[in-house]
């Protein structure tokens, strides 16, 4: 499991403009290290005790789960050329793959030659590493291969 430092260090290092993987690290983190990340007035209520922080411990399965029943989300969003979507959707599965310890998925995941056709070809190498259901469909084949959705699509997800 990642540490407390690496955990940090991910969510600094990472240029995540939706703070994704900071909404989905910040829980597993101790106060001392998540209170940085938040505004002053959650900070003053935490540290006066009329907050609670409670800090959650990372849960394999559940991880491998929460991937799985976010996949269609994903896969929808890439079908329907969602740009900002697509992309967010890739944010969530590099913190899941970071959290599972899979240092090869987050390194295909941050390749950006792999994000082509909304993220398809990364959303492929999860759903095949972690055997979650890839639609036996021709736009998903042909969008994790980086081609088109169907021939001629002026939509942007040809090359």
């Amino acid at each position: 499991m990642k540490t407390t430092t690496e955990m940090e260090r991910f969510m600094v290092d990472n240029d995540d403009m939706f703070g994704t993987v900071r909404d989905h690290l910040i829980p597993y983190l101790p106060w001392s290290s998540a209170k940085r990340f938040f505004a002053s007035d959650f900070v003053t209520a935490i540290d006066s005790g009329s907050r609670a922080w409670i800090q959650e411990t990372v849960a394999l399965d559940a991880v491998k789960a929460e991937m799985d029943s976010y996949m269609p989300f994903a896969l929808s969003k890439a079908r329907e050329h969602r740009g900002l979507s697509s992309m967010r959707t890739i944010w969530h599965y590099r913190a899941w793959l970071f959290l599972l310890d899979d240092d090869d998925g987050v390194a295909f995941a941050e390749d950006e030659s792999n994000y082509a056709n909304y993220g398809v070809p990364i959303l492929l190498w999860v759903c095949t590493k972690y055997g979650i259901n890839f639609p036996d469909e021709p736009w998903a084949s042909r969008m994790s291969m980086g081609r088109g959705c169907e021939p001629g699509c002026g939509a942007g997800c040809s090359p």
